[in-house]
């Protein structure tokens, strides 16, 4: 096993991406199969080892993919099995929570959430749904929703699919078996799917608010009694399946959403087919959704990337800065000027040279085309003479025939031992290839004036 972060990745099996292991854990618990769902789920689950690294990214990474893990299992939950299962949720969402008081080392606890799962009668219908009422503009009422949850008229679930939000924050106003342990999942699981200004969202939070309402609109129909039925879980065989290293997945699992599937020579439609197989499904209450799903069925798939729909304010900050278009700047734009170098004295060593010259104090410091020949100190210091402020008489100047030179040197401190940094000013020989302005400017009085705090705070230091 590798783990770096997220994105660069091995399974104990050699897996290098998690799309693939999260598309094995759902078609597994589609199909019932739940060795191979534990095989899938032991992948992302050993990640648990990283979680003592002493590497603070690797850490987080680690339990990012546990959490990733037990988030897919929310997921599958909702989608895949038949919400007359209602046993089933409410024992796979205490569990999952004793899972997690438990410091989330129990994989005893994890894997009967998977038997549970795996065994239930499976019925996609919230996936029906959103195939029939969940991609159109147009949308019933308020009114039109409760009264199809007091008659039965499944086609009033097209209102969640616009009011979401609304439809989660009516439930707390309703009662449905196990709500004081699902309705706070529920919500949590809302709220990390919905659409924010940073991400795009995910559909799969529909299914959280779909399947308590569809409790409501059949309550008087579903038998919430039923016993959950699934094999004695053995801590042997749990123990093996963790040390196994060469889990491999059926090819149904390769479907569009992995980067495998979507390589391969099959059509997203074959694929959709393929990993869209549902075994131990509840044919009592299909019966009454078949032409929904047979309006799943006949709708072709597009794989379509999703664009992140942000409001006004994220558009303008999305955009990226255009580059400015200014002309190029021309040396002959700066003065030259005739002067004895010799003449010049270096009074200190600092990043600009401070320098003597004529009974002169004043700050030189060397820029290039990079820096735009010192033409935006130029503007800058104009704009603060018009503002009214104190400026530092910055004028740009060029020498013919030589060159400001800065090296940078140590020397040894014989009584510290320590070994200190300076810099050596001086002039060399230039020829017209050369191309170097001076930007000549007042010295302001002071040393490391970026970490004298009581200097920076006197705004009288900027008028």
């Amino acid at each position: 096993m590798e783990l770096n972060n997220v994105f660069k990745l091995v399974t104990k099996s050699g897996h290098k991406s998690l799309d693939v292991v999260t598309s094995a854990i759902q078609k597994y618990a589609r199909r019932g199969m739940y060795e191979e769902m534990l095989q899938a789920v032991s992948e992302m689950d050993a990640f648990m080892q990283f979680e003592e690294s002493e590497d603070a990214t690797t850490q987080r990474s680690a339990k990012a993919i546990r959490t990733n893990m037990i988030n897919r299992l929310k997921v599958v939950l909702f989608e895949e099995v038949s919400f007359s299962q209602v046993g089933a949720f409410i024992t796979v969402i205490k569990k999952i929570k004793e899972w997690e008081d438990a410091g989330r080392v129990d994989n005893t606890t994890l894997a009967k959430i998977v038997s549970i799962i795996a065994h239930a009668k499976k019925l996609r219908l919230p996936s029906y749904l959103q195939a029939s009422y969940g991609n159109g503009d147009e949308c019933t009422d308020k009114s039109v929703f409760l009264n199809g949850i007091d008659n039965q008229i499944i086609s009033c679930m097209e209102w969640i699919y616009h009011n979401d939000e609304e439809a989660l924050k009516m439930l707390a106003d309703r009662q449905f078996s196990g709500k004081e342990h699902i309705l706070p999942m529920v919500t949590t699981e809302w709220k990390r799917l919905k659409p924010t200004k940073s991400k795009a969202g995910s559909d799969e939070r529909f299914s959280f608010v779909i399947v308590p309402w569809l409790w409501i609109m059949y309550s008087d129909d579903l038998n919430n009694d039923v016993d959950l039925v699934y094999p004695a879980i053995e801590k042997k065989a749990i123990k093996a399946t963790y040390k196994k290293t060469d889990v491999a997945f059926e090819v149904f699992v390769y479907d569009e959403h992995t980067k495998e599937g979507r390589k391969g020579d099959k059509s997203v439609d074959e694929l959709r087919k393929a990993g869209s197989v549902v075994s131990n499904e509840d044919t009592v209450w299909l019966s009454r959704f078949d032409d929904l799903k047979a309006e799943y069925d006949k709708q072709p798939i597009t794989v379509v990337k999703k664009r992140r729909v942000g409001t006004k304010e994220i558009k303008i900050k999305d955009v990226k800065p255009k580059r400015l278009r200014r002309g190029a700047v021309k040396m002959d734009d700066i003065v030259n000027i005739e002067i004895d170098t010799n003449a010049v004295e270096f009074l200190e060593n600092s990043t600009c040279a401070r320098v003597l010259f004529k009974g002169k104090d004043k700050v030189i410091k060397p820029v290039g085309r990079n820096q735009n020949y010192g033409f935006d100190f130029l503007y800058i210091d104009k704009q603060k003479r018009r503002f009214g402020l104190n400026d530092l008489s910055v004028k740009l100047r060029t020498i013919h025939g030589k060159q400001f030179t800065r090296e940078r040197l140590e020397k040894n401190d014989e009584v510290s031992g320590k070994t200190h940094k300076y810099y050596k000013y001086g002039w060399k020989d230039s020829d017209a290839g050369d191309k170097q302005s001076l930007v000549v400017m007042n010295q302001v009085d002071g040393t490391r004036l970026g970490n004298d705090k009581s200097f920076m705070k006197n705004e009288d230091n900027y008028k």
